[in-house]
């Protein structure tokens, strides 16, 4: 949407009605959400940059328990 304010010329793809609601409702839960996504593309963009990044870091699990302390407890 940010994109959209600064060139005008690009098409909408996102309501900003429905944004500015979406945001508002987010303000009113507890706790609000860290991050608010908009649109179904953007979802699905986020989603696979997260799932990719989960996988990334899950292939350290051995070596990131192997170096802990003996007895500790995890957080």
């Amino acid at each position: 949407m940010s994109r959209g304010i600064r060139n005008p010329a690009l098409p909408t793809v996102s309501g900003p009605a429905k944004v500015g609601a979406e945001l508002i409702a987010g303000v009113e839960q507890s706790p609000a959400p860290q991050r608010l996504v908009n649109g179904s593309d953007s979802f699905a963009i986020v989603r696979a940059a997260l799932r990719e990044r989960l996988t990334d870091v899950g292939a350290q699990e051995a070596g990131a328990a192997s170096t802990g302390l003996t007895g500790a407890v995890a957080g």
